[in-house]
């Protein structure tokens, strides 16, 4: 086996052949927990204080200081804080309304009909001119007016909503004070790099340092290329690897008895893979299409963006020595943080963006069906079944005396004409068609007086609507009168004949209770596909694709919870024909009365409470699966990484939360006039997600990406829609009391149910004084919302002609290299790929190379090709090869141009490694070199199972996973060689990428997983003045096959 304290001049290679001495499959060294939980620890959230790395301190933390793990991460925080402080002193307001709504909730006539949450409601204003009693409501002793409290309570009801408005002026005002503060306290990469598109696809490294010099000292380039496919493919090969080190560690451990079958299938696998990466590499042209270029101080970089303009005509307006090698013009802009930048999308055009956010849409709108269609089935069965009614109440008034009309207590059984009578009358009624002559729980039109003009002709009722529905209400409220259990026994015969009604009662609950249900896990299905469906749409900036994915949660959770709902239940008379609208405006509810309330809005409460608890459900099922993972798989992994990846924390992203939050206040707003519970609801939750947040952050998560402002940004800018839509709806709402009452409903000759015709008038709603306050907001809103646009066209269109304002941060006087050195820089440290974590699965030469010096390409071929299968060999030297391995013809000879670019020369080059000996005084000697001298032959194929870092580690990781910046490792206490960095980024080697294929395990001479540094040797990858640090250290372990 390898020996940790071998003399410098032993590598891996000797190791190897030790243990291959041992043993044939190599002994098994069990992953070591302390190691992970190390890692674990240092992949949480840090800060620096006193050049100490500590944890931040849960309660005491600010929102200010979680600034220093994100700018966004910090306005997060500091949103929901100061959102939770106004929506305390607007639940102060809509906690009046609530209360004088349970007030007013005793006037109305047996209550017992509607749902408990109704009396909180503005369904309890609701009045019956015919009731004196029902228009006034007792408040301590004193007789009020309905009306004067309607008016008391829309004011309320605005007051509130200018109070919202004002909190997200606050929140703006305090946003821009909190980012400038943060940048400040925070150096990071991006205070002094560009972003540079509209290249010329051959520029290179030497090109983009010449031109830019002239605005100061360019310390460091990092170019694009369109080498997405590439990274995709290898990364996915990686995983194939560390499957591939999995089995050789199981292998080592059972001692041959299990996966040498496995191994041998994904070995072939490997080869083919490689196949096609030799292939695609040599084939490809790999074009730049950006680069971004790091000045060393912010002066030139603050220079640099304000020559250029990003603008259009500003482009092509371009002056000579501004374009690139005076020739092409260019677009300059500041540059992302690194962690931001999604390489491997950077050449997906606008338009195939789009086209793909188009496929998107469409997948989430087959998820909405499905949600639609339990609702149009609740909506089935709950139409089935007559209105809600008060049948003692309507008797009281003389509207509707069932016993006197239909004696359905006879004990003669099924047989008994009353029945058969009843029964035939209401076959073919329906909820719908009923519920124009049911409101507020009485039956309206005078079914009595129709009966007794029959009977006084001397002539049977006669079969209309309005005895249609008297019949099918006294059929409901006989069954519902004599109960379920009469029904179920058989009692006065009611086994057969109230069946049918039960059966329906059961079936709409269950449906109702069915979409719900449905509601909710759609909306956890889509909690884990939109993240996916939003990194298929190959946004730029992770950025990005989180506010997309945040976008989509919103849409599709707010159609779910309340719009889906709203327009399957509501009756507009005028869209009610047609096989779509059959669907949709064709419901049982023709305003927000009191069954409304009663029904949707109760379904409402019921699935904005559910969406608040389920996330919370979710954290901690995800909490407890991580720790029962832990707990039962720990012993049984076999290399370390995956160790390191089950004793992690969670992610915490802003996608899902700023999603989650935007559906919740929209829910809220929207009926929040008419149900104010929603509000106080809301104020609860909201302080909840807060704390909720912030322990799972800074004690159950790794520490987040590095966000920008720009979903806060976008949180903010939709808020005023949903003040917008609240008075619109409290326009309405409050528009319709107390007088929108129906009128008597009785036509005792045609016997046809009249039809609204005021559904839809405006102009009676808003010339009521209740609705005066909301409307004077409406249209202020509206007035802002339509200007809003135009400010910013006109910005867009002066920084067409005008240069764009780059703010300067005059706090900065320190240069990069100086705040490298003094270890003040949060984030990545380079904009190269390499240095990216995210890419480290697919870019594993940098942890292999170790070079003093570069070697020619002609040597550097050669010893690629020596360790190539056959077939590949054939295939760089005169030929090219398919997928498994078939010569194929030879590419045509290039032009005189092509032959002298000086990129198409770079492609010939492929990864190989050159190793530096222990020994600083001695030469550097080529990997071939190396490897003869421990023993080993260089000839034929190399297996797979001899690629680098399939030991202990298995896909070639440190025992601290892929979180080190490769240009931070070290060998024996020296940095990586800055030539050897830089070269892992020269044209044609798609920055390093096919390295790892290519160096097998023998080969590589004390690589980082072997490492025998110290762990105060080891750089922070990331700190701040007052932020985050993540620290790796390694470990003396050895390396298995």
């Amino acid at each position: 086996m390898g020996n940790s304290n071998a003399p410098p001049g032993e590598g891996a290679g000797a190791g190897l052949l030790e243990q291959e001495d041992n043993s044939e499959y190599g002994e098994f060294e069990a992953p070591s927990m302390v190691l992970a939980l190390k890692h674990a620890d240092a992949s949480g959230p840090h800060r620096l204080v006193d050049k100490e790395v500590v944890k931040y301190q849960l309660w005491k933390t600010t929102p200010l200081e979680l600034g220093s793990l994100g700018v966004g991460v910090g306005l997060y925080f500091e949103t929901l804080r100061l959102l939770g402080y106004f929506l305390i002193a607007m639940a102060v307001l809509h906690g009046t309304i609530l209360l004088l709504c349970a007030a007013a909730f005793k006037t109305v006539e047996d209550p017992s009909i509607y749902q408990p949450l109704t009396a909180y409601t503005l369904g309890a204003m609701y009045s019956d001119p015919a009731v004196p009693s029902s228009t006034r409501v007792s408040l301590a002793g004193t007789s009020v007016s309905k009306k004067t409290l309607l008016l008391a309570m829309a004011i309320l009801d605005a007051s509130a909503t200018v109070l919202f408005l004002a909190s997200l002026v606050c929140i703006k005002v305090w946003q821009r004070h909190a980012t400038l503060e943060i940048d400040d306290a925070t150096i990071t990469l991006g205070d002094f790099a560009i972003q540079v598109k509209r290249l010329p696809t051959g520029a290179t490294d030497a090109d983009i340092r010449t031109h830019f010099s002239q605005f100061g000292e360019i310390v460091d380039v990092a170019i694009a290329r369109n080498d997405g496919n590439l990274l995709r493919m290898l990364e996915r090969q990686q995983h194939d690897v560390a499957q591939l080190g999995r089995l050789t560690a199981l292998i080592a451990k059972t001692k041959g008895h299990q996966g040498i079958q496995e191994k041998a299938r994904l070995e072939e696998k490997l080869l083919e893979d490689e196949a096609s990466i030799a292939y695609l590499l040599k084939e490809r042209p790999f074009e730049v299409v950006a680069a971004f270029a790091t000045f060393d101080d912010e002066d030139a970089r603050f220079r640099c963006i304000s020559s250029y303009s990003d603008s259009l005509p500003g482009i092509y307006a371009q002056p000579k020595r501004l374009r690139f090698l005076r020739k092409k013009r260019i677009a300059v802009r500041a540059a992302p943080e690194p962690e931001d930048v999604l390489w491997e999308n950077l050449e997906v055009g606008y338009w195939a963006r789009w086209s793909r956010r188009i496929g998107s849409a469409l997948f989430t709108l087959v998820l909405l069906c499905i949600t639609t269609g339990f609702m149009i089935a609740a909506k089935g069965y709950d139409s089935r079944l007559p209105p809600e009614v008060n049948c003692e109440a309507s008797a009281k008034r003389g509207t509707l005396e069932c016993p006197q009309l239909w004696n359905l207590t006879a004990t003669t059984g099924n047989a008994d004409p009353v029945r058969v009578e009843v029964h035939s009358l209401k076959a073919n009624t329906s909820g719908i068609m009923c519920r124009p002559v049911v409101f507020n729980g009485l039956f309206r039109a005078n079914v009595t007086a129709v009966a007794a003009n029959a009977t006084a002709a001397g002539l049977p009722l006669p079969t209309t609507e309005i005895i249609q529905c008297a019949a099918a209400t006294c059929y409901s409220c006989f069954c519902k009168t004599t109960g379920l259990s009469a029904a179920v026994n058989d009692a006065l015969g009611l086994g057969s004949y109230c069946r049918r009604y039960w059966l329906n009662v059961t079936l709409t609950y269950v449906f109702k209770a069915l979409a719900v249900v449905t509601a909710t896990v759609i909306n956890t299905i889509l909690y884990a596909v939109m993240p996916w469906l939003s990194s298929l749409e190959r946004h730029h900036l992770l950025t990005a694709q989180e506010a997309a994915t945040a976008e989509k949660l919103f849409i599709t959770q707010l159609l779910n919870c309340a719009v889906i709902g709203t327009l399957v239940y509501a009756h507009i008379a005028g869209l009610s024909r047609g096989k779509v609208t059959n669907w949709f405006f064709n419901g049982l509810y023709e305003d927000f009365d009191t069954a409304w309330y009663s029904a949707v809005g109760s379904t409402l409460v019921i699935t904005l409470t559910v969406q608040i608890v389920v996330p919370f459900i979710n954290e901690a099922l995800g909490v407890a699966w991580a720790w029962g993972k832990r707990w039962l798989w720990a012993k049984s992994q076999l290399i370390q990484s995956d160790l390191n990846k089950l004793m992690e924390g969670l992610e915490f992203t802003l996608a899902d939360r700023y999603g989650q939050l935007l559906t919740l206040i929209f829910v809220a707003m929207v009926f929040s006039a008419g149900i104010p519970i929603l509000h106080l609801i809301l104020t609860a939750a909201i302080h909840i997600i807060y704390w909720v947040d912030k322990i799972t952050l800074l004690r159950l998560s790794r520490t987040p990406a590095q966000y920008d402002d720009t979903m806060t940004n976008a949180f903010l800018a939709t808020l005023p829609w949903a003040a917008w839509i609240h008075c619109a709806v409290a326009v309405w709402m409050y528009g319709g009391l107390p007088s929108n009452t129906f009128g008597e409903a009785q036509d005792a000759l045609g016997g046809r149910i009249p039809q609204p015709t005021r559904q839809l008038n405006w102009t009676d709603r808003i010339t009521k004084a209740n609705a005066a306050p909301a409307l004077a907001l409406f249209l202020l809103l509206t007035i802002y919302l339509l200007a809003r646009p135009f400010y910013n066209g006109a910005r867009a269109l002066a920084a067409l002609f005008w240069r764009s304002n780059q703010v300067r941060d005059e706090n900065l006087a320190v240069t990069l290299r100086q705040a490298l050195k003094d270890e003040c820089v949060s984030g990545l440290r380079s904009y190269q790929r390499t240095a990216n974590p995210r890419y480290h699965l697919a870019q594993r030469t940098a942890a292999f190379v170790r070079t003093a010096e570069a070697p020619t390409i002609a040597d550097r071929l050669e010893v690629t090709k020596s360790r190539l299968p056959s077939f590949l060999q054939r295939y760089l030297t005169r030929g090219r090869v398919s997928k498994i391995g078939r010569e194929l013809p030879d590419p045509p000879e290039k032009t005189e141009r092509q032959k002298g670019d000086p990129a198409d020369v770079a492609r010939e080059r492929l990864p190989g490694t050159v190793e530096k000996s222990a020994d600083a005084g001695a030469a550097p000697r080529s990997s071939a070199r190396l490897a003869n001298e421990s023993g080993e032959k260089v000839r034929g194929s190399v297996p797979p199972s001899q690629w680098p870092g399939l030991g202990k580690y298995g896909n070639g990781m440190t025992e601290y996973g892929n979180g080190d910046d490769p240009t931070q490792l070290q060998q024996n206490g020296d940095p990586l060689s800055a030539r050897a960095a830089a070269e892992l980024d020269a044209p044609g080697f798609s920055e390093g990428l096919h390295g790892l294929a290519l160096q097998p395990e023998g080969y590589v001479n004390r690589v980082r997983f072997e490492g025998e540094q110290p762990e105060d040797s080891m750089p922070a990858s990331g700190s701040s003045r007052n932020g985050s640090v993540s620290r790796f250290p390694t470990s003396n372990a050895k390396i298995g096959r």
